[in-house]
């Protein structure tokens, strides 16, 4: 079971200063503070953009310890780490007020709204088309609060349905001074300001009826009843407002000695991220420098690569030729020895020969000797 937040402790304090939302701080502050005191259970947002009032009022919910709340947006820009903050808490419907809210209702149905913040269509049609559409939606007794409310168009389109005869709607005026002024292609336009009204359903009185028209004992009397505890809620706020505010100059003077702190981390920093940035240049050079160098060698190293092979291929080549010159060498030896061999056996038949030349030619002087004595006889 949830608990509500003891003593009115705000714990969540942080997320008026960490937050998203087109807001003035005094705007989130105020939406925190009041969120926390008026303990809403079923919260309904029309415009959520970023989701930074969405933030702040899931942060006095946290605080409360019990409620849950439905965005109404075209198109949700929640970055992850606020999606994280309240998605325990908030139901995301995409789509445009009023056609969305049918959907919005069927997420807490059987329940109905007790606060609604309305921050969607800026036009006078658009802000009257969204509380149309929010009315039949609320609880009895319901919060309504309108952002930019000091915006001429918006607080045109408030000032018509609260007194141009939707008696449901008692206005609780402007809880916030605070104005933006924003410069546009017509001129400056006012922008801020937060306003808040109080739903009693079975108020309504027929458009165009006149002001003051008698109303029964009865009436008057829960009129001036809820009148009165809205100015006692106000007066509560006020007082909230206060403490929140002494609290908050508390923790200023705690947060200016941290921030003179942190302004001395940031310059040390600083420093130290400069050098790591002259020393990463550096660093970033020397590498160039060496890649550079490596690319050059690897071009050379690719050369010789190329070189190499193609002495290789040569030496294959001539070995193959020295090979094949080979054999013809060891063919022309082996031949060479024959050719010795039958030169050998020439001269050893011509030495034989020549003897027997040699004995011929003794035999021929021998008988031609003969032959001469004989003639002489």
């Amino acid at each position: 079971m949830e608990k509500e937040a003891m003593g009115g402790v705000l714990r969540n304090l942080d997320c008026v200063l960490d937050n998203p939302a087109q807001l003035r701080t005094p705007e989130r502050l105020l939406i925190y503070t009041l969120v926390t005191a008026f303990k809403p259970r079923v919260a309904l947002e029309i415009g959520s953009a970023e989701g930074g009032s969405a933030l702040l009022t899931c942060a006095a919910m946290d605080d409360n310890g019990f409620g849950r709340m439905v965005c109404v947006d075209p198109e949700f820009r929640f970055s992850d780490a606020v999606w994280e903050r309240v998605k325990h808490r908030v139901t995301r419907v995409q789509g445009f007020s009023p056609e969305a809210l049918g959907e919005a209702a069927r997420v807490v149905h059987p329940e109905r709204f007790d606060f609604a913040f309305i921050d969607g269509d800026h036009t006078f049609e658009g802000v009257q088309r969204d509380i149309r559409g929010v009315l039949p939606l609320l609880a009895d007794r319901a919060l309504l609060l309108f952002h930019d409310s000091h915006h001429p168009p918006v607080r045109a389109g408030i000032d018509d349905i609260i007194e141009g005869g939707s008696g449901d709607l008692i206005d609780l005026g402007e809880m916030s001074v605070e104005q933006t002024m924003l410069t546009a292609q017509d001129g400056t336009e006012i922008w801020g300001g937060l306003r808040a009204a109080r739903f009693v359903r079975g108020r309504t009185i027929a458009a165009g009826a006149a002001t003051n028209e008698v109303c029964d004992e009865n009436s008057r009397a829960a009129m001036n009843t809820l009148i009165r505890r809205g100015s006692e809620k106000i007066a509560e706020l006020q007082k909230a407002n206060e403490s929140l505010w002494r609290d908050l100059q508390s923790m200023r003077e705690g947060f200016d000695e941290r921030g003179q702190r942190i302004a001395e981390l940031e310059s040390r920093f600083a420093e130290s991220w400069a050098e790591w940035q002259a020393a990463r240049k550096n660093y970033e050079a020397e590498i160039a420098r060496l890649l550079a160098g490596f690319e050059e060698r690897g071009a050379r190293v690719r050369e010789l690569e190329a070189h190499g092979a193609k002495l290789w291929d040569e030496m294959t080549q001539l070995s193959r030729e020295f090979d094949l010159r080979g054999a013809h060498v060891r063919q022309l030896e082996e031949h060479a020895l024959k050719i010795w061999d039958e030169l050998k056996q020439l001269g050893r038949e011509f030495d034989l020969r020549g003897e027997r030349v040699k004995e011929l030619d003794a035999e021929l002087a021998r008988v031609t000797a003969e032959l001469n004595g004989g003639r002489k006889r």
